[in-house]
């Protein structure tokens, strides 16, 4: 019996010890713990339990711990412990301290015996998720405003969560996407080729990607899309972000049918088609011009306008350009230089045209190389008509100089040889008549003398109608026309004749003849000269003469033309000939003539 005493004895000790040491592990534990009976007194209280209830421990045991504290007295806790009690199991809540300005996350742990409730302070994980509640719902407010699509599947591509306008695009609700993989929306794609995709396309950056989509109703619909990884708690998900592109797709489909139909147009002018700005960056241009001027798209994007034309066609094209842009449009034809340095005549129209703002000129052109060949053609036709027109009257101007000096000839000869003849009879017959009769002789000495005077002009007047028509001895003719001017009027003459070679051609000799008797004649009338120099000389098959005097002269600049210079033009025009004159008041005259033979 002693000894089961001592057994007793020995164990309850056992057990006290363990409490003790039980407790004293509980106490070191920073949370606050407590621990009541079955009838809610206090049994344990803790170091950190006893500061939040704000009384030493030993002061509160056995008491009720409703009535003795503030902190635990509250009916979120009494319902929480007696739920735990009733049931016998673990309850969990959160609870707003005012006293102590923070959040406590409490544990109650029931049996039979009584519980035990652990406070801790859970402040900064409740304002870590209310910051994060905050994120969460603004985030989720985004996603669910934005106009843009957004999903988020998992690895395997099944939708985890998606915003209003992923459900407008596809037409699925968002419970019924929720039970629907990616796959299932992507045309001609299985998941293995979709995972791919989004994988290569987070490797380059989340770049843009064109994909399509099969909406509810069956339609297809283009969509682009930028693609992320993302890893939550371990696990990988890909979020999607995305628009509905297939009215953009339509409308560049559209301007892309457009554009080729503009190109094709453009393309198939016959000239050169350009659009370029103020500063002369070509914007547009077609075929021809890459053609024609053998530069390619790249060269001719980088050329300038101005850069085709050389020296004064620059300048042209310049002013052409600039009047464009002040007057609205222009026109100017202008050699086009090609990369080969070779030059083409074009005819250059340009217009302003406003794009995105700004002026531009927008023209064509057409290569005139045949019309200039024709043009030029036309110009020597008329030329060679002009020139065989004015061979047609020289040659009559010839034929009427050459019939002139018949006529001449002829006259001078019946003056010689009939009037003369029949003055020189009557002057006989005079003297005859005036032999033996004195009164007689008087009275018809002065009509005798008359009559000899009239012998002598009308001789000397033959002389200067009358030249040889054949076997022409230039030298000799013009000499005599110097004596005879010496002798009747005093004027000193100095002649020159040098013709080398062969000089033939009676026609050229007589009217270069007569063209300085036309001449000698205008010195006797008006010049008062008292020298005549006449030089002949020959040079490469033209003749020239130069006659000059020093006489009064006159103001070549008064226009004013005798019939004897007439005369002289028209003789020497006759034999394509140019004459010069060269002459001023008080300086005498100066004639220089050329003609060909």
């Amino acid at each position: 019996m002693q000894k089961k005493n001592e057994t007793n004895l020995k164990t309850k000790n056992q057990i006290h010890n363990t409490e003790d040491k039980f407790k004293e592990i509980i106490g070191r534990i920073s949370d606050p713990v407590i621990a009541t009976d079955s009838k809610w007194r206090y049994t344990f209280i803790n170091k950190r339990a006893a500061q939040i209830l704000g009384h030493p421990a030993n002061n509160l045991i056995g008491k009720n711990i409703w009535s003795h504290s503030c902190e635990i007295n509250s009916l979120q806790l009494k319902e929480a412990c007696t739920k735990a009690m009733l049931n016998q199991e673990y309850v969990y809540y959160e609870q707003y301290s005012n006293l102590h300005k923070a959040w406590f996350g409490n544990h109650i742990y029931p049996s039979r015996e009584g519980i035990t409730i652990t406070f801790r302070n859970i402040t900064k994980r409740k304002k870590r998720e209310e910051d994060y509640n905050k994120l969460a719902d603004r985030n989720a407010l985004i996603l669910d405003t934005m106009l843009d699509n957004f999903s988020l599947t998992d690895k395997d591509l099944n939708f985890i969560d998606v915003n209003p306008a992923f459900c407008r695009t596809t037409g699925y609700s968002r419970s019924e996407l929720l039970k629907m993989n990616f796959e299932d929306l992507a045309v001609g794609l299985c998941r293995k080729q979709i995972k791919k995709i989004f994988t290569d396309a987070i490797k380059k950056g989340g770049v843009l990607l064109d994909t399509k989509r099969q909406k509810k109703n069956g339609e297809i619909i283009d969509l682009e899309l930028t693609v992320a990884q993302m890893q939550i708690d371990g696990k990988t998900y890909f979020a999607s972000f995305g628009r509905d592109i297939s009215d953009y797709k339509k409308a560049e489909a559209q301007l892309k049918n457009e554009k080729n139909l503009s190109d094709s147009l453009i393309n198939s002018l016959p000239g050169l088609f350009y659009l370029f700005d103020k500063n002369g960056k070509f914007l547009r241009w077609n075929k021809n011009v890459e053609t024609v001027s053998g530069y390619s798209h790249e060269e001719i994007a980088a050329i300038h306008p101005l850069d085709f034309y050389e020296r004064e066609e620059k300048l042209i094209i310049k002013r052409a350009i600039e009047k464009v842009f002040e007057e609205g449009k222009a026109e100017v034809e202008a050699t086009f230089y090609t990369k080969n340095n070779e030059k083409l005549p074009f005819y250059f129209n340009g217009w302003t045209i406003e794009i995105k703002g700004e002026k531009c000129l927008i023209g064509t052109a057409i290569d005139i190389t045949q019309l200039t060949l024709a043009k030029e053609a036309l110009h020597q036709m008329e030329q060679e008509a002009l020139g065989q027109k004015v061979l047609e009257q020289k040659k009559i101007s010839r034929a009427i100089i050459n019939a002139q000096e018949k006529e001449r000839t002829y006259i001078g000869r019946e003056l010689h040889d009939n009037v003369n003849q029949i003055l020189a009879s009557t002057r006989i017959y005079l003297g005859i008549a005036t032999k033996d009769n004195d009164r007689a002789k008087q009275l018809l000495k002065y009509p005798m003398e008359l009559l000899d005077n009239a012998i002598k002009e009308i001789r000397s007047l033959s002389h200067q109608h009358v030249a040889p028509l054949q076997n022409v001895d230039l030298k000799q003719l013009i000499t005599s026309l110097l004596n005879l001017l010496e002798k009747s009027t005093g004027i000193k003459t100095k002649f020159e004749y040098d013709i080398q070679g062969k000089f033939s051609g009676d026609d050229l000799k007589l009217n270069i003849y007569r063209i300085l008797q036309e001449q000698v004649n205008n010195i006797i009338k008006h010049s008062k000269a008292t020298k005549v120099n006449i030089a002949i000389k020959n040079c490469t098959h033209n003749v020239n003469i130069i006659m000059k005097d020093n006489g009064k002269g006159f103001d070549i600049n008064k226009g004013r033309q005798g019939i004897g210079i007439s005369n002289i033009i028209n003789r020497i025009n006759s034999f394509n000939g140019e004459m010069s004159i060269k002459s001023a008041p008080g300086k005498g005259c100066e004639i220089q003539i050329r003609i060909p033979y």
